[in-house]
């Protein structure tokens, strides 16, 4: 459970899945609620509180009020069923990505929808692009809410998907991807409405990305 600086809501879980407090404007998606009910259907019950707080909000107001009770019997009982459902965070996380890329190529015209096709494909041979596409939707979205834009451009999947150059392998897929996301992310903070707030995380961000390239263990 984590609540950065400067942020309108929690970041929850292995996935960081966001939560708003109830009456904050939804900039992004939040996907904690989602979480909980995909988590039902997989016969996880979360405590009853977080049932009730569907409806009405995180019930920390700001990141000063978390970390004031950090330690109280609420907090303590997200902690414990977030601990116990991390293997259903990432079924959660692989879900969301299948259900994504139908709506996702649904968005371009036939000769469009077959580069981003092929360009899929060739992700999803390489060593580590399977993980590179769920983790990327995770991490940015699919590309396709109106919301999540500056300046009328996105930076999700479909977004990065668009820059990439045509790949002539599944290795030049993944590597291409990643180069991809990082363009993509540096326009993002380029656009940002305050850039210098956003540009503290770009280091970070380009990090994970490169995480994408390392070979994955037990493969």
């Amino acid at each position: 459970t984590h609540w950065n600086r400067g942020e309108a809501f929690i970041s929850l879980g292995i996935l960081h899945m966001l939560w708003y407090p109830g009456g904050v404007a939804e900039t992004y998606r939040q996907t904690f609620p989602d979480f909980v009910r995909f988590s039902r259907t997989r016969g996880q019950s979360p405590p009853a509180w977080i049932e009730d707080a569907l409806t009405t909000g995180c019930p920390w107001p700001d990141r000063d009020a978390f970390y004031g009770q950090f330690d109280s019997d609420l907090a303590r009982s997200l902690r414990a069923f977030l601990g116990r459902t991390t293997a259903l965070q990432a079924a959660f996380a692989h879900r969301r990505l299948v259900a994504g890329l139908g709506p996702l190529l649904d968005q371009a015209h036939l000769p469009r929808r077959l580069h981003l096709t092929l360009k899929i494909f060739l992700l999803g041979r390489s060593t580590g692009g399977v993980f590179a596409l769920i983790d990327y939707v995770n991490f940015k979205g699919e590309g396709l809410s109106p919301k999540e834009r500056y300046r009328g451009q996105g930076w999700g999947l479909l977004q990065v998907l668009e820059a990439m150059s045509p790949p002539t392998s599944s290795q030049a897929a993944l590597e291409g991807f990643v180069e991809a996301a990082k363009g993509v992310l540096t326009t993002r903070v380029a656009n940002a409405p305050d850039p210098a707030k956003e540009r503290r995380w770009l280091p970070g961000w380009h990090k994970r990305l490169d995480t994408y390239l390392e070979p994955l263990e037990g493969l």
